[in-house]
């Protein structure tokens, strides 16, 4: 009398293969997400103009798309708004929500043109933002040289990890 395995071993690799898949998807999204808060982060201190209004300023930040489906987003009201009130007294604000709302909106339409499987876009949504890129003042031009130096970095972070999967 023979011994009969219990099981599939096609259904056994294809189930691994699957929580591998899964797993790496994980950890590449993560990474995109890291690469997005540093970013983001960095143009969002970057002190080089004065935001009037705090529009420019919250209207930086990133979405993240899985197959043109938006599986993350940060843009939030992040300005630090100075204005004199009547009595003379100092306030600061946040600004409007308003640049936040055309920055989310800015970023959906720049990944319409990117319908790859995980996308990053990092924008600064107000329309006037390269005008101010333009005066010599810096909205996201030092973010684009740190992505190009800690992206890199970060993919290689991924593939190490991507090793470790089993």
């Amino acid at each position: 009398m023979g011994l009969k395995a219990r099981f599939n071993p096609k259904a056994l690799v294809r189930e691994r293969m699957k929580r591998a898949a899964v797993e790496i998807e994980a950890l590449m999204i993560r990474q995109l997400q890291y690469a997005g808060e540093e970013l983001v982060g960095h143009a969002r201190t970057n002190d080089t103009y004065r935001d009037q209004t705090g529009n420019l300023r919250n209207s930086i930040g990133y979405i993240i798309l899985k197959r043109g489906r938006i599986i993350k987003s940060e843009f939030s009201r992040s300005a630090a708004v100075r204005t004199k009130s009547e009595n003379g007294r100092v306030r600061t604000t946040k600004g409007s929500q308003d640049g936040v709302t055309t920055g989310r909106e800015f970023a959906k339409k720049i990944a319409a043109e990117y319908p790859g499987y995980l996308t990053l876009v990092v924008v600064a949504g107000m329309n006037y933002a390269g005008h101010v890129e333009a005066m010599g003042l810096d909205v996201l031009s030092s973010a684009e040289n740190l992505a190009k130096i800690i992206v890199p970095r970060l993919m290689q972070q991924l593939s190490q990890q991507v090793a470790n999967v089993r």
